[in-house]
């Protein structure tokens, strides 16, 4: 056989050929692998929708299909949105019920001419948003009469997740009806009504504040309309005229409304007036209060009017009346016959007929004296005090003067002061009794237990009498004495000293009590310690002791006290005088004799020195 070179390339050639058309008829045969769907995690708030991007992983020719292949089974899913070739979105809305914190759904994709891919698993993290706090922010009241109210309701809203809670807090005009606490959870709310209930005329603005958020509050704002206005508008004072016990006051009250307004009333004691009045729109109604006649003293105190849920308190003041003065007898002290040198007594009363406390300063003549000393004399309202007027004249002739006396009302009381003195033919006699230490008393002083006329003064008030008096201290020219506090109302205390006076033809001493003035006082473990200074050396006194209280009036006198003061022993001037004298003329006797012992000395010695030259 013949072997032919060319066959073996025809085989090679036809063995390519076949090769090929087997490889083209499995490629037309064989679709493309599809794009690989891309996993993701999203997470979100409980309730709520979020969009979710769809994207696929590898080479596409053309438009990719993206297909949902598992519902997700705590929420839903909304129509596949295609962005792009590659890219597409769908929304999941959660379902706000379930509490579950978690949730998914699987997607695939697929190429044109290629398969369905294995899916791709959305994977949601679902949490609890936080709570938001929703509230309008301001409230409008409007205009309110007082006396009336309105309310507004307020919605606090808790817009986002959990719990808020918190108290609410309002300024007055403003009060909360019902509770003030709040509690809200996710998408709650709750209704507040908040009343407004203004007392003044006058715009209000206020803030509701929440106790959760200090940040956060609601504006109030409202106005007070006052039905009625007053003239004076502040306080009612009433006022005296010519007659003290008429005191009246006046007051306007104006309806501002458009309705007739009923106002009723309420006074207090010894206060009158109308009970009720009724004051047509836009008028207004003038009253006249008076003070009760017999009431003087002073009234602080307040008169309220109301009208349909409307109520003011006025404050009603009166000052008591002056004190006013009267004297018995009314016109004149009338002495009549006084002899000189000696004195004659009046009863004098003065009662206080106002409403206040009458304190007495007295301007008496010199010749007048006035027991007990009215100085320290305090007459309360309505009350009266006894003194007495003692007249001494020392010259012959008519006696015409005034007592003055100032207590604090319109005018002071002037009582003319008159008397006739006749020339006294009796020897006047000592007035003070005063006994130098270590001597007996004279005989025309009587001891003081022997003194039957020298009777206590009646006790004015409750205080007891002081009984018992220490010597503290006793110089040449001054004493000191101390005694106990009597009572706790014990204000000040007047000491006297007694003045004895021999009347004529042998008769029974007479005694008078004059107000020791000068004597320095002062409070000391409770007790007073009494300082009598600038006295003369060597001399007695007989005083007593008096306890004033906050009133004015005095207690029973003490007993009679004797105090005296130390004889001064010192040699004076003269004595000092003498004693240096005596040293003077003992120096001048030790110089004489000293000069004479000289001279001497000297005339000696020229005797010698002669007999020694001869």
């Amino acid at each position: 056989m013949m072997f032919r070179p060319w066959l073996p390339a025809v085989a090679i050639l036809f063995l390519t050929a076949t090769m090929c058309f087997a490889a083209k008829k499995d490629k037309e045969t064989m679709p493309p692998p599809p794009p690989m769907p891309q996993a993701q995690t999203v997470a979100m708030y409980r309730g709520r929708s979020v969009e979710i991007p769809l994207r696929a992983i590898g080479r596409s020719p053309g438009q990719l299909r993206f297909l949902i292949r598992t519902q997700p089974k705590h929420g839903k899913l909304g129509p596949v949105q295609i962005l792009d070739r590659k890219n597409a979105v769908v929304t999941y809305i959660h379902d706000e019920k379930s509490s579950v914190t978690s949730d998914s759904f699987t997607f695939a994709v697929q190429g044109p001419d290629s398969p369905v891919s294995a899916p791709g698993v959305i994977s949601l993290t679902i949490s609890e948003e936080p709570p938001a706090f929703s509230v309008v922010r301001e409230v409008e009241f409007g205009t309110v009469i007082l006396g009336n109210t309105r309310s507004e309701e307020v919605v606090l809203q808790n817009v986002g997740g959990g719990v808020l809670t918190g108290r609410i807090t309002v300024p007055p005009p403003w009060r909360i009806a019902g509770t003030d606490m709040y509690r809200l959870g996710r998408k709650e709310e709750q209704k507040v009504r908040v009343v407004f209930a203004p007392v003044d005329d006058e715009e209000f603005t206020g803030q509701l504040r929440f106790s959760h958020d200090i940040k956060t509050y609601v504006t109030l704002t409202g106005t007070g309309f006052s039905p009625l206005a007053f003239d004076p508008a502040k306080e009612l004072v009433f006022t005296g005229s010519s007659d003290a016990s008429r005191r009246t006051a006046t007051v306007t009250l104006l309806n501002r409304t458009d309705a007739v307004r009923s106002v009723d009333l309420e006074y207090p004691d010894r206060i009158s007036g109308p009970e009720q009045l009724l004051i047509k729109p836009r008028e207004d109604a003038t009253l006249t209060l008076q003070i009760a006649p017999t009431f003087l003293g002073a009234i602080d105190s307040a008169i309220i009017f109301e009208s349909e849920g409307y109520r003011v308190s006025l404050p009603a003041k009166a000052s008591a009346v002056k004190p006013i003065l009267s004297a018995t007898p009314a016109a004149a002290l009338s002495f009549g016959d006084v002899a000189s040198g000696d004195h004659k007594e009046l009863d004098l009363e003065l009662t206080n007929s106002g409403g206040s406390p009458a304190r007495l300063r007295v301007t008496p003549p010199r010749e007048l004296v006035i027991s007990p000393d009215p100085a320290t004399a305090v007459i309360p309202a309505g009350e009266s005090r006894k003194f007495t007027a003692a007249l001494e004249l020392s010259k012959p002739g008519v006696f015409e003067d005034a007592l003055t006396i100032d207590y604090g009302g319109a005018t002071p009381l002037t009582l003319p002061v008159t008397a006739e003195a006749r020339a006294n033919t009796q020897t006047p006699q000592p007035g003070v009794i005063a006994i130098p230490e270590g001597t007996s008393p004279p005989k025309q002083e009587t001891p003081v237990a022997a003194l039957s006329f020298d009777p206590p003064e009646p006790a004015g008030n409750k205080i007891p009498p002081i009984t018992q008096l220490t010597h503290l201290r006793a110089d040449t020219h001054e004493i000191e004495v101390g005694w106990k506090i009597p009572a706790k109302n014990a204000i000040s205390y007047v000491i006297e000293w007694r003045q004895i006076g021999i009347p004529p033809r042998d008769g029974p001493p007479t005694i008078k009590w004059n107000e020791w003035r000068g004597v320095q006082t002062r409070e000391e473990n409770g007790s007073i310690i009494a300082r009598f200074p600038n006295l003369k050396d060597g001399q007695v006194w007989y005083i007593r002791i008096r306890t004033v209280d906050e009133l004015g009036k005095k207690s029973a006198s003490s007993p009679t006290f004797v105090i005296s003061t130390k004889v001064d022993k010192s040699m004076g001037l003269f004595g000092w005088l003498a004693i240096l004298a005596g040293i003077g003329g003992a120096i001048a006797a030790v110089v004489f004799w000293r000069k004479h012992r000289l001279a001497e000395d000297e005339a000696e010695s020229s005797r010698l020195a002669a007999l020694e030259n001869k």
